[in-house]
């Protein structure tokens, strides 16, 4: 996973206990609209989860889905 890629997974996860972060965060701070925050983590997390990965890195992106799909409902 690229610095991006974490950092955006990274921050997802920090705001989890608060239901999400702040729609008018997602654009000025990674640079797509918030709608399109669920895709993105789904688009980083699959492929790596189909693959042999670190446990950790298994884990953290594990919980950023779970952390996305909770707060597309």
């Amino acid at each position: 996973m690229d610095q991006f890629d974490r950092n955006l997974v990274e921050y997802v996860l920090s705001w989890a206990p608060f239901g999400g972060p702040p729609a008018e965060e997602i654009l000025p701070r990674f640079g797509f609209p918030s709608d399109q925050l669920g895709k993105r983590i789904r688009d980083i997390a699959y492929p790596r989860l189909r693959r042999i990965i670190e446990i950790d890195e298994r884990v953290l992106l594990g919980r950023a889905l779970d952390s996305v799909e909770r707060g597309a409902r």
